[in-house]
């Protein structure tokens, strides 16, 4: 039987066999973040998160350039498409971590989920560099 993707799913991380390479990507990918937040950074800072405080993490201005989607707080359902298109447009691997939130209509469940708070958000940005190191992709 042939199973089919349909056009409105959105996939996450494929399981595949660790190669050396892959293993020598996942170590380089871990290391250097680069973070496209939805809806805005402005609402992260506004929380009172500093994303600045973080060695090797970047924001970037498209998703395109990003291999981290942040998802702060609950996303309104007009944002929600939106935020899948954001998350399509983004060159794999690709992870997510939610701020606030356990999930968003048209996205893979995050790979990371952390309270609104410094602390969680540090230990959340680790949590997700030892998964990106262990080859989740």
């Amino acid at each position: 039987m042939e199973r089919r993707r349909t056009a409105t799913s959105v996939t996450g991380a494929r399981p595949g066999r660790m190669t050396p390479l892959r293993r020598l990507l996942a170590r380089a990918s871990a290391g250097y973040l680069t973070v496209f937040v939805i809806p805005d950074a402005e609402i992260v800072r506004n929380a009172g998160l500093y994303l600045s405080a973080f060695d090797r993490l970047e924001l970037v201005a498209t998703p395109r350039h990003a291999n981290t989607l942040l998802i702060a707080g609950p996303i309104p359902q007009g944002l929600a498409r939106a935020s899948a298109v954001a998350y399509a447009q983004m060159p794999r691997p690709r992870w997510i971590l939610a701020v606030d939130t356990e999930s968003v209509e048209g996205l893979p469940a995050p790979d990371v989920v952390v309270q609104p708070n410094q602390a969680s958000l540090r230990d959340g940005v680790a949590r997700l560099r030892r998964m990106i190191a262990d080859g989740t992709f």
